[in-house]
């Protein structure tokens, strides 16, 4: 409660807020004067799932058209849920859009994706799904959220 309360009394003597004095995380140490720490910015990619077996059915292009569409749904899933501030968003989702924007692709079977889909929602996380005209699904998580914490992703292939 401390530290909040020092934030709160050092954000209110700010004029204008600079981003150069955003907080994004700390690593902390306690030392005999206090707490100290540096600046920990993660990078957590978006994961993108998409049904197995379908390598042969799906070119480059319609691929690449297709990730990119889920992952602006994804973003502004959680914009809507920040009420339009930006600001208000996924400290995760935006380090990744203000950042390097890296979508680490995976494939998985159907029942899997439908599955995690499900949990995904039980969670309140912004997530995005579409399904082609050939039986493809695809499933966008934010970084919020990482596999390893999902349930039964064992199943889950990563492309290189």
């Amino acid at each position: 409660q401390q530290i909040l309360d020092t934030l709160y009394t050092w954000k209110q003597a700010q004029e204008v807020t600079k981003p150069e004095f955003i907080i994004l995380g700390l690593t902390m140490t306690d030392a005999p004067f206090g707490l100290v720490g540096k600046p920990d910015k993660k990078h957590h990619p978006m994961d993108i799932i998409v049904s197995a077996g379908s390598s042969k059915k799906i070119n480059r292009h319609t691929f690449a058209q297709t990730a990119t569409s889920l992952s602006h749904e994804v973003l502004q899933k959680s914009i809507l849920r920040a009420k339009g501030d930006i600001r208000n968003i996924e400290p995760e989702l935006a380090d990744w859009f203000f950042g390097e924007k890296e979508v680490v692709f995976h494939y998985a079977p159907l029942l899997l994706i439908d599955n995690l889909e499900k949990e995904l929602q039980l969670l309140g996380t912004s997530y995005a799904t579409r399904k082609s005209t050939i039986g493809v699904k695809y499933l966008a998580i934010s970084p919020e959220i990482q596999l390893q914490d999902l349930e039964n992703t064992h199943n889950i292939v990563t492309i290189n």
